[in-house]
């Protein structure tokens, strides 16, 4: 192999490494995920995992793509679907529930297809922070989304939707957010007094 082709190679396989880290983080079978890592873990011992690991990969290069030129052929469905849910219109919706509920982005958008029927690749970005989500929907299906999940139980809270807001947008008039922690202090002891 000369030093291109290995250049051209190792380009490839980061590319499958990102894309591997892209399925992990959107919660692809997040389930299964966990098991696999769970028999992982028991079975290679620590120092070993790297090694493991690489020759994993190496084996499923090996064995599901096709080496043309000293080229590898990637496969890039997740690619090719992030391309298609760019063609729409899309906005994010804020969800209430988060990782401290130990939620996984894959569950939540299970159970959001279960309560509307609607096929995974609806769906968008998943961006789970401690207490609270951001989804990305189709613009023409958010407001049926917001109107049939908001109040519903997921794991024992119900939940509040709601168009995301961005960071440069101003909070609603009359609610609490137009004011910092220490007026909302101030605010609150003079209603006290």
């Amino acid at each position: 192999m000369t030093a291109m082709q290995w250049e051209d190679e190792k380009e490839q396989i980061q590319t499958l490494f990102q894309s591997l880290v892209k399925k992990v983080q959107s919660g692809t079978d997040i389930e299964k995920v966990i098991q696999y890592r769970k028999i992982f873990r028991k079975s290679v011992p620590l120092l070993m995992r790297s090694y493991v690991a690489a020759y994993l990969c190496m084996e499923y290069l090996k064995n599901s793509s096709k080496v043309h030129r000293g080229s590898i052929k990637v496969p890039i469905s997740s690619e090719t679907q992030e391309k298609s849910l760019a063609d729409q219109e899309r906005c994010s919706l804020f969800i209430s529930v988060g990782k401290n509920r130990r939620v996984y982005p894959q569950q939540l958008v299970t159970f959001i297809q279960k309560k509307t029927g609607l096929p995974r690749e609806t769906f968008g970005h998943v961006r789970m922070l401690d207490n609270y989500s951001f989804i990305e929907v189709p613009r023409d299906l958010a407001d049926s989304l917001i109107i049939t999940l908001q109040g519903t139980l997921f794991k024992g809270k119900a939940l509040v939707v709601n168009y995301a807001r961005h960071k440069t947008e101003q909070p609603l008039e009359g609610s609490d957010e137009m004011f910092s922690s220490r007026e909302k202090q101030t605010i609150h002891s003079r209603e006290i007094i």
